[in-house]
């Protein structure tokens, strides 16, 4: 029964460590794709703020400024967290992907840094490639992040309902966020150049716009069932309230038909910014909100596994103390007397009958058995006993037989 009890909470721990192992690499995989993401969708932004702002004349507004430092501040230090946490993170490719994801993100870095100085400077005196250089860096670390998110999802996918769901609002969140991006960049860059939309452009726009109510569409299709008062679901909310505020996508389509249009460009581009940046930053939440919630859920199912293992673990070492314990008591009680018990049954079977019978004070059946013997062994000496009288007395009568026939001789 011991046996069966130590194999069953075995079991029971070894199941506790793998859940545990799974909870722990699923934790790790959405701190990684929240920080991924987080980097991308800032690095995207700053890519659309530092490179309008590198080819713009004049000088950008402190505004302006503080957007494109806070980007690219939050972008680089998601994407250094990331890399710090990937090598961690077993996938395929592994360390190709880190390896570029490394390099890109160093030159990335440079080019920043010389963009930030150049942006106040006059047009004339910045780098005529750097825009392009800038551009094309952060191009190949947004392909680059993506492929590396595709396969952190191969590793998260199917292992826990409440992460998979989060993941899709994850990825329903940012198609809606990228096509409202392209909207709002479309509409800025034609602001702040004062130029008309051709008509390849004026179908992207509308083709955006369309892309983007059918992303929410989507995704209130996936949020089905999250709690009322999940900050996923309050962010999906906030987001959408303000993205189809009246007032908004009255403007916004104002705008794009004045852009796509003949009639003058009346809009300045801090204007349109003003009202689209706030709600870019919102849709942007959505995503995150989602991952940073997954990584909560994740990291709850962690201390409770740990719990779980901690509980199972401490439940068979009190087994194996217990079996062990039992083990030392029989071995005590029972298995050392009756060695003994057997060790003086053979020495009384090989006519030793001065040997001690142990244990025959005890009241269990070992004093039982060890009083048989006693009680064979006393019946033994005392055959012997009356053996050697009656063999005393044949010796006697022998000799008084011997006495006889030598007086009569």
């Amino acid at each position: 029964m011991a046996t069966v009890i130590v194999l069953v909470l075995a079991n029971s721990a070894v199941d506790a460590w793998r859940i545990h192992a799974t909870a722990s690499r699923l934790a790790d995989v959405s701190e990684v794709s929240r920080d991924l993401f987080r980097a991308m969708a800032n690095i995207r932004l700053n890519r659309s703020r530092a490179v309008r702002a590198l080819n713009v004349e004049g000088q950008s507004t402190t505004n302006e400024l503080a957007q494109i430092e806070q980007s690219r501040s939050v972008g680089m230090e998601s994407l250094r967290s990331a890399l710090r946490r990937l090598p961690t993170i077993a996938f395929p490719g592994r360390e190709e992907a880190v390896r570029d994801l490394s390099r890109l993100a160093d030159t990335l870095a440079t080019l920043d840094q010389e963009a930030a100085a150049d942006i106040r400077k006059p047009k004339r005196d910045r780098r005529p490639t750097l825009g392009r250089e800038l551009q094309a860096t952060t191009d190949a670390l947004l392909d680059r992040i993506p492929r590396i998110n595709e396969s952190l999802d191969l590793i998260a996918r199917g292992q826990d309902a409440v992460i998979d769901q989060l993941m899709m609002v994850k990825d329903a969140g940012w198609m809606i966020r990228s096509d409202f991006g392209d909207i709002s960049a479309t509409i800025s860059n034609a602001l702040a150049f004062k130029r008309h939309l051709e008509a390849p452009a004026r179908q992207k726009l509308a083709d955006s716009i369309a892309r983007a109510a059918a992303g929410w569409d989507i995704l209130d299709r996936i949020r089905f069932g999250l709690a009322p008062q999940s900050p996923a679901t309050r962010a999906i909310e906030t987001a959408k309230r303000s993205c189809f505020d009246p007032s908004f996508v009255a403007k916004r389509d104002r705008i794009a038909a004045m852009i796509g249009g003949g009639e003058p460009i009346t809009v300045g581009a801090s204007e349109w910014r003003s009202d689209s940046v706030p709600r870019l930053d919102l849709v942007a939440a959505i995503p995150e909100t989602a991952l940073d919630v997954a990584r909560d859920h994740a990291q709850a199912q962690v201390a409770a596994a740990r719990t779980n293992l901690v509980v199972s673990l401490a439940l068979l070492i009190g087994a194996l103390a217990l079996a062990a314990g039992g083990l030392a008591i029989v071995s005590r009680r029972v298995i050392r007397p009756l060695q003994g018990i057997q060790g003086a049954m053979m020495k009384v079977a090989d006519g030793d009958l001065s040997v001690e019978v142990p244990y025959h004070d005890r009241t269990d059946e070992i004093g039982s058995l060890a009083a048989a013997l006693a009680t064979f062994k006393q019946n033994a000496l005392e055959k012997a006993r009356i053996e050697a009288e009656q063999q005393k007395r044949r010796d006697q009568a022998g000799h008084r037989q011997q006495a006889i026939e030598h007086a009569i001789a």
